[in-house]
């Protein structure tokens, strides 16, 4: 135990811990010229047929694991609320295993 003890490595974040999701909604910040994940939904949701968006905006599954940092959907839901038009409903999941939500999709066509 005295030897584990002194292999310790202590690795203080402050603000850092905020970044990653952060860049999710505003990569310009670290000087990416794409879309943030808002305009980037409204991209993918719009080169679908028309008959499709009311379907595509209120299925939309946050997966992966920066999905599971708290308050994300939230902030999801507001920054794509403005650029969906009012006509459609927005409906935005998190589930409760983000990391492995893609593997547990698939998984049930196998």
């Amino acid at each position: 135990a005295g030897q584990a003890a002194q292999q310790e490595q202590v690795l203080a974040i402050n603000n850092e811990r905020f970044m990653v999701p952060e860049l999710l909604f505003s990569p310009s910040d670290i000087g990416l010229q794409q879309a943030g994940i808002a305009e980037a939904v409204v991209q993918a949701v719009q080169s679908a047929h028309v008959a499709l968006h009311p379907l595509l905006y209120t299925n939309i599954i946050l997966s992966g694991g920066v999905a599971a940092c708290p308050g994300l959907a939230d902030r999801f839901r507001s920054e794509l609320r403005p650029l969906v038009p009012d006509v459609y409903d927005i409906g935005v999941f998190a589930p409760e295993t983000p990391a492995i939500t893609a593997w547990e999709g698939m998984s049930s066509f196998a």
